[in-house]
């Protein structure tokens, strides 16, 4: 089953002080802007509406980082930090989906059709989170050489050696 991100709004969250609309039409994207203009909020924002964290602010590295303080915009209310989406599935089901800050443990959707179940899944198990430095390689990997850069990107090289034996 596929899933498509129709739009995100994000509220006072890191760099956003009030809210902001981003409407992708379920098509292909690209974020573009100088450092500091905020493209890295709108993908943790995405995280963080599907998983309720924001793996960059967690781990080795991080120092004294405190998700209390970073993810809510320093000049807004905390209370008001929240990321909606508007998702639809390949039988045209839509999905909103919603997260609090101040309730961050809890999801809510307006629907949970497979699709959007296996999204968060995949959230939860980190496979939709690339470094600056992985999502460049693999935009930048020649048409012939892109299957090879994301089967290193999730860990699965050699697997077509692997489906060969099994088949033997």
């Amino acid at each position: 089953m596929t899933i498509q991100l129709e739009s995100l709004t994000i509220r006072a969250f890191r760099g956003i002080r009030g809210e902001e609309q981003f409407n992708f039409g379920g098509e292909n994207s690209i974020i573009l802007g100088p450092n500091g203009s905020g493209k890295s909020t709108v993908l943790q924002a995405f995280e963080f509406l599907l998983t309720g964290q924001i793996a960059a602010l967690r781990g080795s590295g991080t120092g004294q980082i405190r998700t209390k303080e970073h993810v809510p915009n320093q000049y807004a209310d905390p209370d008001k930090t929240a990321v909606k989406a508007v998702f639809t599935t390949e039988n045209e089901t839509t999905v909103q989906a919603f997260r609090e800050f101040s309730n961050r443990s809890r999801l809510q959707a307006s629907d949970r059709p497979e699709a959007f179940r296996e999204l968060v899944t995949a959230a939860n198990q980190g496979l939709i989170h690339l470094s600056r430095d992985e999502l460049l390689e693999l935009v930048i990997a020649t048409p012939g050489n892109r299957k090879d850069q994301i089967y290193h990107l999730m860990n699965t090289e050699g697997i077509d050696g692997r489906r060969k034996q099994l088949k033997r």
